[in-house]
Parts: structure tokens; C-alpha cells; sequence
């Protein structure tokens, strides 16, 4: 992973050294980390984050022997979602950030790809053709969550395991 100014100046700054491909997802803390999917031999798809400034070196968060993939933080950085196999299907998951304390599923009938509404209050992520959303209550060490709900279904470009095929609107 790489990192460049927005404005294009300057030269690219090598983030990690990882022989794996790596996909980057999310930025925390203020975009002074970014958390990033890489995906191995071994482990599948898995979750790590590297400090942009430099502070120190990249670390895996979530590595075993299911795949977890798609990260997505929260607004307030206290959050991440995710997707994961650890149940046998792909399935949304949410636990504190950065330090992983309890495991939350909030997705019942399959999930990928998830997205935090700007203020919080709504997960959204796919199931198959399906736009799903599920309102979310974080609150200290817990989270709270309701039913996923379908929005729509719609065409996507393939699911491939190596990217977020959507985004949110304003709106």
C-alpha cells in the first residue's frame, strides 16, 4: 500500500511491505490510520490497519483461519464492521475499535461489504442482489442493533472479494 497526496504532489510514500495483496477500506482516527484488507495463502482474507504517519509498523487486527474481509469504521472511530465466513456463509459482523472486545452478527441471512452511515445510527451491506440496512445503537463497550431491513435490490459488478462495489449517498 501506498499513499500520495490528494493534489498529486510529492511522491508516493510505501505504507507496507507485505508480499500479499492488499486492498485499502477504511480510515480511522482522523485519517492517521487506515485499515486495510490483505489477502494470503493461508488465512484468506484478513483485516490489519498501518499508522500513515509512520509511528509504527502495520498490524493485523483480525487473522484466523475464516475470512474476514470489507472493514468499514465508524464516523467516531469506535467502531468496525465487517464482513466474515466464521459461521459458514459470509455474514456482517461489528466489534469496538481498536481494541476488539465483544463480536456482534448483525446480519441474518447472509452479508458483505458493510457501510456505516455518516452519523452512526445505520449499517448498511449487500446480500446478494439485496441493499440491506440495520439501525445500530453503539453505546460504551456494547452495541445495539435492530432487523435488517431490504431496501431494494439491484445489479452489481461482481463480487469479486476485492473491493466495496457501492457507496452512499448524502441522501
Amino acid at each position: 500500500l501506498y499513499i500520495r497526496s490528494a493534489d498529486l504532489t510529492g511522491t508516493d510514500r510505501r505504507l507496507t511491505t507485505s508480499p500479499n495483496y492488499q486492498l485499502p477500506f477504511s480510515w480511522a482516527s482522523g485519517g492517521k490510520l487506515l485499515v486495510f484488507q490483505e489477502n494470503t495463502r493461508d488465512t484468506g482474507m484478513d483485516i490489519g490497519v498501518v499508522a500513515v504517519d509512520e509511528t509504527s509498523a502495520p498490524a493485523m487486527l483480525l487473522q484466523t483461519k475464516a475470512d474476514e474481509g470489507y472493514p468499514a469504521v465508524s464516523s467516531d472511530g469506535r467502531w468496525i464492521a465487517y464482513s466474515s465466513n466464521l459461521s459458514g456463509r459470509p455474514e456482517v459482523y461489528v466489534q469496538p475499535f481498536p481494541d476488539l472486545g465483544g463480536r456482534w452478527q448483525v446480519s441474518t441471512q447472509g452479508g458483505v461489504s458493510p457501510l456505516w452511515h455518516p452519523n452512526g445510527s445505520e449499517l448498511f451491506y449487500r446480500t446478494n442482489r439485496a441493499m440491506m440496512s440495520v439501525p445500530v445503537e453503539p453505546g460504551g463497550t456494547t452495541l445495539r442493533y435492530g432487523s435488517p431491513r431490504r431496501l431494494f435490490e439491484a445489479s452489481y459488478v461482481a463480487d469479486d472479494g476485492f473491493g466495496r462495489n457501492y457507496s452512499l449517498a448524502p441522501d
